[in-house]
């Protein structure tokens, strides 16, 4: 008994740290894809005008990272946001791409210790 419970519990305890690594992950990428979604949303109802695009990008930018600023787990400072707004046809699009720095808990040696969680939103403008 005793020994197939050493044999057991290091492959419980790797699958429980890999559950926990991916709720983890899982739980940090619902904000920030909630953040694209808001920054693209806003860049999509607020088109940008030909006088002041770079007022546009950065209205849109602070409409996603205010909805990061009070999130467990995320560092405001380390988040980035990228704005961009495309005309073409059939439609004009607003484009809100976050990016985050997520660092594993526990070192996986077929894994890189360090991943980036991207969420990218793209809204078109009806008007």
């Amino acid at each position: 008994m005793t020994l197939e419970f050493a044999l057991v519990i290091p492959v419980l305890l790797l699958l429980l740290t890999g559950v926990l690594e991916f709720g983890r992950l899982g739980l940090l990428g619902m904000p920030i894809a909630q953040a694209a979604r808001t920054g693209a949303i806003y860049g999509a109802m607020n088109p940008p005008d030909d006088l002041n695009p770079s007022a546009w990008s950065q209205q849109c930018e602070l409409r996603a990272r205010e909805v990061l600023a009070n999130q467990a787990g995320i560092n405001p400072s380390l988040v980035e946001v990228q704005c961009t707004y495309s005309t073409g046809s059939p439609l004009n699009r607003s484009t809100v791409q976050v990016r985050y720095p997520f660092t594993l808990l526990m070192g996986w040696s077929p894994a890189p210790s360090n991943l980036v969680i991207q969420r990218t939103a793209v809204i078109p403008v009806i008007r």
